[in-house]
């Protein structure tokens, strides 16, 4: 199944006293934009997104930023979640640097992660964030993007954020 049908899944259905569920990905590289909205559904644990092999850098998840879309992943009222051991790309095609062998991802703006609404709990472990290269210095490329959130518990440990105009920005 892909993300998005996942991220229905809850909105419609939800996950009721499962306790922790584990989504684990299988390595590879995934695209497209996805919104969990409202995890009002989900009670009794938390979501953990991660590497089905459990190492860091065998998962790629990224798209192409744009207008319309600006951001890759967007947590709307979503909460009790752990993203952790996955690489993140804001880009529009990914080159290789033929001296470091390490990836250059351009892209034409956005954030890779959109927090609003109310998203608490939020933990982000051991990931990877390539944001948008030489981008504007605006909160519009910030890497981690929350905004509209009262209620803010958002942990960030061990992770690494390349490019982009900034980190992560909280307002």
């Amino acid at each position: 199944a892909s993300f998005s049908t996942f991220a229905n899944y809850l909105a419609n259905s939800g996950l009721m006293n499962l306790g922790n569920v584990i989504i684990n990905i299988r390595p590879g590289t995934y695209h497209g934009f996805i919104t969990f909205n409202n995890f009002s559904n989900v009670q009794g644990g938390t979501i953990i997104f991660q590497p089905e092999n459990g190492q860091t850098g065998t998962v790629t998840i990224g798209d192409t930023m744009s207008g319309v879309n600006n951001f890759l992943w967007r947590f709307n009222g979503a909460g009790n979640i752990i993203i952790k051991n996955l690489t993140f790309y804001a880009y529009q095609n990914i080159k290789m640097d033929s001296a470091t062998g390490n990836p250059l991802p351009q892209g034409t703006g956005g954030h890779i992660f959109d927090i609003s609404g109310n998203s608490a709990n939020i933990t982000f472990r051991n990931n990877t964030f390539y944001g948008v290269i030489n981008a504007p210095k605006t909160i519009d490329y910030a890497i981690i993007y929350s905004h509209d959130d009262t209620v803010q518990t958002h942990i960030y440990n061990g992770n690494t954020f390349r490019y982009g105009s900034i980190g992560i920005y909280e307002s």
